[in-house]
């Protein structure tokens, strides 16, 4: 056996068959050990569902994921382990363990098409101005900006940078995205940013501008008391 195999594999008792039954282009329906097994391919992912789904202990729409061409396998339940032959010692991921990486890239990515992308963003988001823009009065500006500068912050300190969390979503880490994520995690990524972006977007654009306003009246102050940027410029002969 090809020693480049993942050992869950290597150590299945069905190892054979089921490297044969993935690499065969026409058969979707295999039985193993009395459990018959229907395959659908998606990207680099293949998913298996089981014909007994009276027997299944979790929600899950399938009872297992192999990413190929590696043979990671995600989501497996005992109902296709055992019938597999894998060890029983081993342990599979599933998706919530992949959330918090693929949290950070979105927010990542998110971070860098605000910057680079914003216009465009707007265009996309077809919100109208007032859905955009912060009912902040200049007073609240102020205190806050007097607020921060008491706490020993600068303007430049002052950076609004949105964090995505699937749980502040309306949609959650389905199977399609999950799929997807898997077979080529950084389209998905940038697909799920823009998703969260332009759903997202009067929130962002409103603490955007809230951050920008008091940035500028923090400027304007420490301009006044002589503390601010230009205080510390040579005065000209």
């Amino acid at each position: 056996m090809d020693r480049k195999l993942p050992d869950w594999l290597k150590e299945s008792r069905e190892a054979e068959k089921l490297i044969a039954w993935l690499k065969s282009p026409d058969c979707e329906v295999k039985e193993f050990s009395g459990q018959l097994f229907i395959k659908a391919r998606y990207g680099n992912c293949f998913f298996f569902f089981d014909c007994l789904k009276e027997n299944r202990k979790t929600d899950r729409n399938w009872c297992a994921v192999i990413h190929m061409p590696e043979y990671s396998l995600y989501e497996a339940e005992d109902l296709f382990l055992k019938p597999i032959g894998i060890p029983d010692d081993f342990g599979f991921p599933v998706r919530e363990d992949l959330i918090p990486k693929l949290e950070t890239q979105i927010s990542r990515i998110g971070k860098k098409l605000i910057r680079e992308q914003w216009d465009e963003l707007l265009l996309k988001g077809g919100y109208t101005a007032a859905q955009m823009i912060p009912e902040i009065s200049r007073v609240y500006i102020q205190l806050n900006a007097d607020r921060f500068i008491k706490k020993g912050k600068r303007p430049e300190d002052l950076i609004y940078q949105p964090q995505f969390h699937f749980a502040d979503m309306k949609w959650k880490f389905s199977d399609w995205m999950f799929l997807e994520y898997l077979s080529n995690p950084q389209r998905a990524a940038e697909l799920f940013a823009q998703k969260w972006l332009l759903e997202k977007l009067p929130e962002i654009s409103k603490k955007k501008i809230c951050i920008g306003c008091i940035r500028e009246e923090m400027e304007e102050m420490l301009k006044k008391t002589g503390t601010g940027p230009e205080a510390s410029l040579p005065r000209s002969a």
